[in-house]
């Protein structure tokens, strides 16, 4: 075994041994029992073919490159007059050794996985999730070639979960929307991609448009219990629906997850911001009333948690809770069963706040 792991590790960055390790590490991701020893392996092929990746230039100049088979149909065809480019070609190849690499080490079966480790390695593992994120993303039409790059995409987010002092992977952000979209991803992939985005920065997000972020959460699917497992989501989620897109784009279940996080005292403590009155108006003149209903209980906790605001913007936010209430019936019995927390606030300020929803919600009867 120690011989046949040097072996693969010399071969990786010689063009001409592509093939036969693309075959072999084919067989050794269907290994249904991986020992350590074998994870401990995969993942210093997968080091090495970072190393290729990041030697690209010199390797796509090499006067080997050129060779005429397709791998199978895994990747296009080189030959210097049709076809990829040289330098896409060794992206291509690369890719593929780094996603059969980290399949066999580190993609498992739900409740298996082996107990291996990684070091810390901050910048490959940032590679390796950047390189999995950007491949997959670009799709393919290849059954087995998707398999591969999925395997990949896997096996780096479980290197990056697992090797310690986790570097932020908001650069990876972009590729979200085309990993997700369209596929059908597995369990353990879908928590890794949700513990990756609840990493990041809203700012990570907004960079990489946030109509992209929008339909890629919608397709994750996300429920309580991942906005409960750590990281940002409970800071990430309110910006997103205050803006354009998020309102637009988010399906009305994130509306009730916001409201549930800050409910059970998941979601910071906010006080009463521009931002939310904006959002409230711009939710009515949309006439998007179940959305509404939604948000304005949160932003009645939110007023709850704030001294009294400028005198215009509680006339507007008592104006759109009586108009909602007109339009939409059914929102009172959603107001009198709000269940606040009482130990978030003082109980004089909890009593002038309920009593000044209980005049609005009479005067909607």
């Amino acid at each position: 075994m120690p011989f046949l792991s040097r072996a693969i590790t010399y071969a990786i960055p010689i063009p001409h041994q592509w093939h036969n390790l693309h075959e072999l590490l084919e067989q050794l991701m269907e290994w249904k029992e991986k020992p350590v020893r074998l994870t401990a392996m995969a993942y210093q092929w997968s080091l090495a073919s970072c190393e290729c990746l990041r030697n690209i230039d010199q390797i796509s100049a090499g006067p080997t490159i050129w060779v005429s088979y397709q791998f199978e149909g895994l990747v296009e065809p080189c030959d210097g007059r049709v076809g990829v480019s040289k330098h896409e070609y060794v992206f291509e190849c690369c890719l593929l050794l780094l996603a059969l690499s980290l399949g066999v080490g580190f993609r498992h079966s739900p409740g298996g996985g082996s107990t291996y480790m990684p070091p810390v390695n901050e910048e490959y593992h940032l590679l390796m999730v950047e390189t999995m994120l950007r491949g997959a993303s670009r799709g393919t039409q290849v059954a087995r070639k998707m398999r591969a790059l999925y395997a990949g995409v896997e096996g780096a987010l479980r290197v990056w979960t697992l090797g310690g002092r986790s570097p932020p992977l908001g650069s990876c952000a972009g590729y979200l929307g085309g990993v997700v979209k369209g596929h059908q991803i597995s369990p353990e992939l879908r928590e890794l991609l949700v513990h990756a985005v609840g990493s990041m920065e809203y700012g990570d997000l907004e960079r990489a448009g946030l109509e992209m972020i929008a339909d890629a959460l919608g397709d994750l699917n996300l429920r309580f219990d991942d906005m409960c497992m750590g990281g940002r989501w409970p800071l990430l989620l309110k910006p997103l629906i205050r803006s354009q897109c998020g309102r637009e784009r988010l399906p009305l279940r994130y509306w009730h997850l916001l409201e549930a996080l800050i409910m059970d005292d998941v979601e910071p403590r906010t006080m009463l911001c521009q931002s939310d009155v904006d959002t409230m108006r711009a939710l009515e003149a949309s006439q998007d009333w179940e959305k509404l209903e939604v948000w304005m209980r949160v932003v009645w906790i939110s007023r709850l948690e704030s001294w009294l605001p400028p005198v215009p913007v509680m006339e507007d936010i008592e104006r759109v809770t009586l108009s909602l209430f007109q339009r939409r019936p059914s929102a009172l019995s959603g107001f009198a069963c709000m269940k606040i927390p009482s130990d978030r606030f003082r109980s004089c300020l909890l009593d002038s706040r309920k009593a000044e929803l209980r005049q609005i919600c009479d005067r909607a009867t």
